[in-house]
């Protein structure tokens, strides 16, 4: 007699034909959970950071707790600009820069980095959370 695995996605027939083995979704479907993911025996279960997100009904999804609404923030090289997502609203953060290749938040701190490489610089900008 074979062993089967009940559950085709959660668990893998290992060579001998007879046992299961669980796999790990976390690390077999990178994405799977938008945030950290945990194995559990046969299943998984997504996380979010409580501070700032809560689990969406499709629990794999994290949700802002709070109203703000998301901003691109994009640069070209010479200036860093943001944007609403719907482009209703389009503004210049910081111009006459040379070549800008990397940003990134602190945003416990308020703050942006940006780091132009022709220049030599980091920058660090304060920003507020509308």
């Amino acid at each position: 007699m074979v062993a089967r695995s009940h559950e085709v996605s959660s668990y893998r027939l290992l060579e001998d034909g007879k046992a299961c083995a669980d796999i790990d979704e976390c690390i077999e479907t990178p994405g799977v959970c938008s945030q950290f993911c945990s194995n559990t025996p046969g299943s998984y279960y997504c996380k979010c950071n409580e501070e700032y997100y809560e689990r969406a009904t499709d629990e794999h999804t994290c949700k802002r707790r709070d109203k703000t609404e998301p901003w691109l923030v994009f640069t070209n090289k010479y200036y860093v600009r943001n944007m609403s997502t719907d482009a209703s609203q389009y503004s210049l953060i910081h111009q006459d820069l040379m070549n800008v290749v990397a940003l990134d938040f602190d945003y416990k701190a308020g703050y942006m980095y940006f780091c132009d490489v022709s220049a030599k610089t980091i920058f660090r900008f304060v920003f507020v959370l509308l």
